[in-house]
């Protein structure tokens, strides 16, 4: 164990001083020093293992931050959705708007109009009504549902907005409902 070069210089004038007083200090001076020395070593070893748990906490945070999803999904009759609706006239268009959250990279979401119970026609997804949109990362899907030349029947319906991954997975899922009369 090496003294620092203050610490070597105040020794060597204890040393040189008269009398027998010097070498209890300088016994008392090495015992401090290799006191400080054991200190500021347990101090820093106990400082980088506090670094490195934070950084643990830090990234464990930040990667469970950044699972994507569809945050919300709105139905309304204009574009962009500024009042909700929950009822339809069998004429009106339908548009949706999902909001696309912490995707990474790119996505597709699906949007897709269900029938659940409708004059004339059988549960399941309304034919034709299906439209796929490639986004870049997070941002917004809006679908316009147009109705046929004959309107829309009355009756119970829902949008299902599914977002899958590059690959096709699906990462989440979410759907809307409302009604035609």
């Amino acid at each position: 164990m090496g003294f620092s070069p203050r610490a070597s210089w105040r020794l060597a004038a204890l040393a040189e001083a008269p009398g027998r007083a010097w070498r209890y200090d300088v016994r008392n001076a090495i015992e401090v020093f290799r006191f400080k020395e054991q200190y500021m070593r347990r101090n820093t070893l106990v400082l980088f293992i506090a670094s490195g748990f934070l950084l643990a906490v830090v990234l464990a945070c930040n990667f469970s931050a950044t699972t994507a999803n569809i945050s919300s999904i709105k139905i309304g009759k204009d574009r962009n959705v500024n009042q909700e609706a929950a009822t339809f006239a069998p004429s009106d268009p339908i548009y949706v708007v999902a909001a696309i959250s912490n995707a990474p990279g790119k996505v597709k979401v699906k949007g897709q109009m269900i029938v659940e119970s409708a004059e004339g026609l059988s549960a399941g997804p309304f034919p034709n009504l299906e439209k796929t949109l490639d986004l870049d990362g997070s941002g917004t899907a809006t679908y316009s549902f147009t109705p046929p030349p004959s309107g829309w029947p009355a009756g119970k319906y829902k949008v299902e907005v599914t977002m899958m991954d590059d690959s096709g997975a699906q990462k989440d899922q979410k759907t809307v409902s409302f009604s035609v009369s």
